[in-house]
């Protein structure tokens, strides 16, 4: 199976990237194999699809395959026929055709008609008819050196898996379409790690990749804009707060945002805040306090208020007097951390 198609592989390339391919070494294996050739760039998607088309289009016809030993000076005057270069051959040569009688070939050598097969001098084993391959799944295609590039095939069961796997996959693909926030976040890692570790057809895989990074753009773009929402929403809070309590000179809050809503108290130069954010699917309580000149003078100090919250929710805290972050892993404390936090900030204010 895997002889004939890297024969069927050989002509696709030809037929699609034109006279500059040559065969430069291949490997043929059970379950898949390797075909090396000539090319200065990389075959777009769109023709490595097309040469995967036309191999399991040859395959599909199930044409038999003919084989002969011909004269090697006949045989070179074959239309068509594909030899790998700097090759020595015996003579007389071993001519192997797919759907055309060697007899017929050799009737009449110059026939434009022997380019449209794949005709080729091989002293291996070929199957009776292209049909026993199957089909055929290009898997792989990469360099491996300046000017030569290598393609990774199965055909039969091994092709036919990679394929039932690449359905299996565009269906989870598709689900993933109707997800949003947290759910589709979730669905793109595990997607995109499976889908680097899955064997399916090179083709489908770009187009894989396509799409998920379609979704990626989709949600980064969503969680962008959610984020703003939620910093401009935390400020408007904050804001809205002091204007209502002009007395009060401190805030300890949660909130979903809180970088805008702590530059904000800061530009406010007169008042202080705690503000914690918790993120409960990741198991994370995030923390940050600013502390305006005069209450540092009174004796409440950004580091110490923050490292009140460390001590309530497992976690760490470093900063100055004026400013102060840290992070902890107890989520159940957010209402402990808060009133301790608020009990603080009393002693000194």
């Amino acid at each position: 199976n895997n002889h004939t198609a890297t024969h069927i592989l050989n002509f696709a390339l030809l037929k699609v990237l034109g006279e500059g391919v040559d065969q430069k070494g291949s490997l043929v294996a059970p379950d898949k194999f390797r075909f090396d050739f000539s090319q200065k760039s990389a075959p777009s998607v769109e023709q490595l699809d097309k040469v995967e088309r036309i191999c399991n289009s040859v395959i599909s016809t199930n044409a038999p395959v003919y084989s002969k030993e011909v004269s090697l000076a006949v045989a070179k005057k074959i239309h068509g026929l594909r030899a790998v270069f700097g090759e020595v051959y015996p003579d007389p040569v071993r001519v192997v055709a797919v759907g055309y009688k060697i007899e017929d070939i050799l009737a009449d050598p110059s026939n434009a008609k022997w380019a449209e097969t794949s005709i080729e001098f091989c002293g291996g084993t070929h199957v009776n008819r292209t049909g026993d391959i199957k089909g055929l799944a290009i898997l792989e295609e990469a360099s491996i050196a300046k000017g030569i590039r290598r393609i990774v095939a199965a055909t039969a069961e091994v092709a036919e898996k990679a394929k039932e796997t690449a359905d299996s996959f565009e269906s989870k693909l598709e689900k993933a379409k109707s997800l949003s926030g947290k759910e589709l976040e979730a669905a793109l890692k595990t997607l995109g790690k499976e889908l680097d570790e899955i064997t399916i057809p090179a083709v489908r895989k770009s187009q894989f990749r396509k799409t998920h990074a379609d979704l990626k753009r989709i949600f980064d773009d969503a969680d962008k804009a959610r984020k703003a929402r939620e910093q401009k929403e935390a400020v408007e809070l904050i804001k809205g707060f002091f204007e209502e309590n002009p007395q009060t000179s401190y805030l300890v809050k949660d909130l979903k945002a809180v970088s805008a809503a702590l530059a904000h108290v800061k530009g406010l130069n007169t008042k202080s805040a705690l503000l914690l954010t918790v993120d409960e699917e990741n198991g994370k309580v995030s923390y940050a306090s600013v502390v305006c000149k005069d209450h540092v003078e009174k004796g409440l100090k950004g580091s110490e208020w923050a490292n009140v919250v460390s001590k309530a929710v497992n976690g760490r805290s470093g900063g100055k007097d004026d400013s102060a972050q840290g992070a902890g892993s107890d989520v159940t404390k957010l209402l402990e951390a808060l009133k301790l936090s608020e009990g603080h900030a009393k002693k000194f204010l």
